[in-house]
């Protein structure tokens, strides 16, 4: 007949017996306990590693937003400064005098220069078609008529900022517009300086920034439509 003890089989009398709960016992709650430790540790860690890219995403996109934040002040600066050296004779299409065309063309290259590599400038008039470029390529053309009026209608100390895509461009090619405008002692709009920074410049800029792996850096404008991103991939449009 086989051995029982209360209708329990004998391995589970031999784990009930005193004996063996007195030295398998504490270990069982040692390892439980090692357990919970090496879990709860796990997840301590896990929290300061996520923590710890955070920070670090966070500084280097703070540091990336202030030298983006630096190029648009310079090029604010720059704007300003050639407004300051045209008047509203200056901002007329087409520039009778071949000498004085060049000398806003040299004008605008010059202080072009001093931002290099990111943007260009053109000066237009309160039709907004281009007077004059750095380049000297492109003057005649027009803005679209909704950015003429938005201009016209911009008020305020600081410059005005609008994202143009490459359908809307005189250039084909999607750009950051920063305008200061000159006008009359009565207010009335009469042309202005823009500087035009061209994405895909900027999206260059993007893609030698050093990143970790994982690691992403966007650049959008203030309706959240995205300008350039590293790494590179299909860009909307239109906001996300």
């Amino acid at each position: 007949m086989p051995d029982s003890y209360n209708g329990q089989p004998p391995t589970t009398r031999a784990w009930l017996n005193p004996t063996v709960l007195r030295i398998y016992g504490p270990l069982v709650v040692f390892f439980l306990a090692l357990g919970v430790w090496l879990a709860t540790d796990l997840r301590r860690a896990y929290d300061k590693t996520l923590a710890d890219s955070l920070q670090r995403a966070m500084q280097r996109s703070q540091i990336i937003s202030q030298s983006f934040r630096t190029q648009i002040l310079s090029t604010d600066y720059v704007l300003r400064d050639v407004l300051g050296r045209i008047q509203a004779h200056d901002v007329v299409y087409p520039v009778a005098d071949p000498v004085h065309a060049q000398r806003l063309t040299q004008l605008l290259k010059e202080k072009a220069d001093t931002v290099p590599g990111f943007f260009s400038m053109v000066i237009f008039d309160q039709a907004c078609v281009f007077t004059a470029t750095m380049t000297g390529n492109n003057t005649g053309a027009r803005s679209k008529p909704e950015l003429c009026e938005a201009r016209k209608a911009h008020r305020g100390p600081g410059p005005m900022a609008s994202y143009v895509p490459g359908t809307a461009s005189a250039s084909g090619r999607s750009v950051l517009v920063l305008s200061r405008h000159l006008t009359s002692a009565a207010g009335e709009f009469q042309g202005g300086v823009m500087g035009v920074i061209e994405l895909d410049i900027a999206q260059h800029w993007l893609g030698a920034l050093s990143l970790g792996p994982g690691d992403s850096v966007a650049l959008l404008d203030e309706s959240q439509a995205l300008l350039a991103r590293t790494p590179c991939g299909p860009m909307p449009l239109v906001s996300a």
